[in-house]
């Protein structure tokens, strides 16, 4: 999972305080992941689409990503180079919004 720390975040002009950043890049990391996941479902087959469904629902919720990034790898071996196109498309829109703390808080409506 891609993270978006205090450094990241003031590359995009954006200076926060420590708990005010993990809510910040809890809705950055959602949206990313949502942006990503669109990208490649529409890739994957209806098969490969219910594995995923599948390992997600027997992943346990202390930590997936391991186990979910390395079924998208070999699923579709494009995904670090969709991960990071979607993440620089992110960053230029936040980067170009007026409000950007505004443009941010949008996105987990």
């Amino acid at each position: 999972m891609e993270t978006f720390d205090t450094d990241w975040l003031q590359k995009q002009g954006i200076d926060v305080s420590a708990d005010r950043l993990q809510d910040l890049s809890a809705v950055l990391a959602g949206e990313l992941e949502m942006r990503v996941g669109g990208v490649i479902a529409e890739y994957l087959t209806d098969a490969q689409i219910d594995e995923f469904e599948a390992l997600i629902d027997a992943t346990p919720e202390d930590d997936p990503d391991e186990i979910l990034i390395k079924w998208l790898g070999k699923a579709y071996p494009d995904y670090p180079k969709v991960v990071a196109a979607q993440k620089a498309k992110l960053s230029r829109q936040i980067r170009l919004a007026d409000d950007k703390i505004a443009f941010i808080t949008a996105l987990q409506d």
